[in-house]
């Protein structure tokens, strides 16, 4: 399931979202429930909403729009979409608050739209602070509790999944990657495989840009809902270097034909040609080995072989 926030822009008007919700393609209606409403027809509740809305000053955004999707293989009544909206409710802190769902069939997968009054009886605005958060943490519960397809989020884990307890990691959208991934990326013995595996899992591998000073990025894993994860995190041997060297193994060796082509495809390594210090201390050397070492002879000093040998390499002025 994926609870999606819609952003509606300060003094949003109920009726035209209402509108929107229900039309004009009204084919793709499939059905609509209210919740804390007396009574079911679309003009009431737009009335009753709009009343208790204008309850508070402040709110400058008393309606919430909720977007709710079910995975394509799980099949939902209407009567388990209100309960999955009444959980909705509970857990954002609105119990007993106004709200409407218009049910839509136009998509592949089940979903259903819930718009929510945050302002209660009395006048007060619940506030919407980590919303997000608290509706993807029902989602999980709901596919646990009735046994849908999980789809794994960024902001609440699956069974079996964990977070990264690092703040900094969590604001990225870093997660533990699910059991299939770490799976693929620690068993796949090539690339062509752990990307076909990865993808049935909704996933894929990518390289990251390098950082100022490196000389290539990390491998970065990219999953549904902005969920994201370094290859290293499914374990030692899923790094770079390690994957690498997995596959390579795992490849056939080469034929004949293919070294030989390498080999003739390979161009020829230069000799270095030395420079600067290295250059000088050559010159040093080579004048060493011309002094000469007659028998009651004084060999040349240090300082004027040095001499000498600054001369062979940067000409000295003649005086």
């Amino acid at each position: 399931m994926i609870g999606k926030i819609k952003n509606l822009p300060t003094g949003a008007d109920l009726r035209r979202l209402d509108a929107y919700l229900r039309g004009p393609a009204s084919e793709r209606v499939a059905g609509s429930f209210s919740l804390n409403l007396a009574s079911d027809d679309a003009a009431d509740i737009l009335d009753l909403m709009d009343a208790q809305a204008g309850l508070s000053r402040r709110a400058k955004k008393p309606i919430l729009h909720i977007s709710v999707s079910y995975a394509p293989t799980d099949e939902v009544t209407p009567a388990e979409m209100q309960v999955d909206a009444q959980g909705i409710l509970d857990v954002l802190g609105m119990r007993g608050h106004q709200a409407f769902a218009v049910i839509h069939d136009d998509k592949s997968y089940q979903h259903f739209h819930l718009v929510i009054n945050r302002v209660d009886p009395d006048g007060r605005c619940v506030g919407d602070s980590n919303s997000k958060r608290k509706i993807e943490k029902v989602l999980r519960a709901i596919e646990a509790e009735r046994e849908l397809q999980p789809v794994p989020g960024r902001l609440a884990e699956t069974p079996g999944q964990k977070r990264f307890a690092g703040p900094r990691a969590a604001r990225r959208g870093y997660v533990q990657p699910p059991l299939a991934v770490i799976e693929a990326m620690q068993t796949a013995r090539s690339r062509a495989e752990l990307d076909a595996r990865l993808a049935s899992a909704g996933w894929k591998l990518e390289s990251a840009s390098p950082r100022r000073g490196q000389k290539a990025g990390g491998l970065i894993l990219y999953g549904p809902e902005g969920a994201r994860a370094n290859a290293s995190a499914c374990g030692r041997d899923c790094s770079g270097p390690a994957l690498a060297r997995r596959f390579s193994a795992s490849a056939p060796p080469r034929t004949a034909a293919q070294r030989a082509k390498i080999g003739a495809n390979a161009s020829p390594t230069p000799t270095p040609q030395p420079t600067g210090a290295d250059k000088l201390a050559m010159a040093i050397r080579n004048a060493r080995i011309r002094s000469p070492r007659l028998s009651g002879v004084r060999p040349p000093s240090t300082s004027s072989i040095i001499t000498r040998a600054i001369g062979a390499v940067i000409p000295l002025p003649k005086l």
